[in-house]
């Protein structure tokens, strides 16, 4: 695996996909300036792919010029690969991937003219992501076992779309956002009765 510009978007198309941020029934533009990070099942199914095709291809894998966001999800992606293929700490992949470590990504719901100062880094997804490895909250099964993928994907992609809610910690802390809002989105995925 060659990383050009330090990892990220699928060099050419074909059977891998291009990945984009977006939040479940939102529209792009009410994204504001967000760009990123990916899911959790966005990147699971990146590691996957990228697992598949490095068995039976030489990739080069690049960002276009000057696209920091694309950037920063090439890098949070990459990192995460590397954790979960072969079990790399956030220490070897701040060693290894030191400037794209500080790539930073806005608030979600920033306007497109202003927004506060960005504080979330790609090192922070990379932290995060070896925490719920370590407690086996994400496992490493995911990228050899279709069902395993599949079960783990599903469980985030429900609630979030029931809900508007992801776990934090499985089983002990979730978040998610004002259940009144969520029940009168037009959305029909989303639950309607509190």
């Amino acid at each position: 695996l060659h990383l050009v510009q330090t990892v990220a978007r699928e060099a050419e198309a074909g059977s891998l996909k291009a990945w984009q941020y977006g939040v479940m029934h939102y529209t792009v533009q009410s994204c504001g300036k967000a760009f990123g990070p990916l899911s959790l099942p966005q990147t699971l199914h990146f590691c996957r792919t990228l697992d598949a095709e490095i068995s039976q291809n030489d990739l080069i894998l690049s960002t276009p010029l000057g696209k920091a966001d694309d950037r920063a999800n090439a890098a949070v992606l990459v990192g995460a690969f590397l954790m979960l293929k072969y079990n790399w700490t956030l220490l070897k992949l701040l060693e290894v991937l030191t400037p794209e470590a500080d790539l930073d990504f806005p608030c979600s719901w920033c306007p497109l003219d202003a927004g506060p100062p960005r504080v979330m880094r790609v090192r922070h997804c990379w932290e995060g992501l070896q925490v719920a490895r370590d407690n086996g909250w994400v496992n490493a099964r995911a990228m050899t076992d279709d069902s395993h993928a599949a079960m783990a994907c599903e469980g985030w992609d429900t609630l979030a779309r029931t809900y508007d809610a992801a776990w934090i910690v499985p089983g002990a802390i979730m978040v998610f956002a004002d259940p009144t809002t969520t029940a009168m989105d037009p959305n029909p995925c989303t639950f309607t009765e509190l």
